[in-house]
């Protein structure tokens, strides 16, 4: 969708302040970034056969967004800055006896607003790799925030 209008020259640096002047009054909620999110899992149920069914989906791109999954309540066992630049950020979680871990790229400033023992809810992508012939799944954090329950 689109759309324009006319404006004489001479009124473009008034129609900028009024501009400005109204976006003051907005909420800041509303400059947020949306994560859009297409289903909450519970951890136990991210696994090979899922992974298997992801790639039938491909290839993502434009019109074909990569799914986005949510998984509540995990705790933190250990979480490290990581990379040559020490930007990324590696956690080990924990949740119904298993332990994982999972990375979030260029994030690193967000260490301080968490540590071990903490429950958070996270937001990710599942990724398939391989090395040395054997496939394991790695968890690419979109984002994270500590669960509401246990605050």
């Amino acid at each position: 969708m689109a759309a324009g209008f006319t404006i004489l020259q001479n009124n473009i640096q008034l129609l900028e302040q009024r501009l400005v002047e109204f976006t003051k009054n907005l909420a800041e909620e509303l400059f947020e970034p949306i994560l859009e999110i297409d289903l909450k899992i519970p951890i136990t149920e991210v696994n090979t056969q899922l992974s298997a069914e992801l790639t039938k989906l491909k290839p993502f791109g434009v019109g074909n967004r990569e799914p986005v999954f949510l998984t509540e309540n995990l705790g933190i066992a250990s979480m490290n800055i990581v990379g040559r630049e020490k930007t990324h950020l590696s956690f080990r979680f924990y949740a119904g006896g298993m332990y994982f871990g999972c990375i979030m790229f260029n994030k690193a400033e967000l260490a301080s607003e968490f540590k071990p023992g903490d429950m958070v809810d996270v937001v990710y992508k599942i990724k398939e790799s391989q090395y040395n012939g054997n496939k394991k799944l790695d968890l690419i954090i979109e984002d994270i925030r500590k669960n509401k329950s246990s605050c």
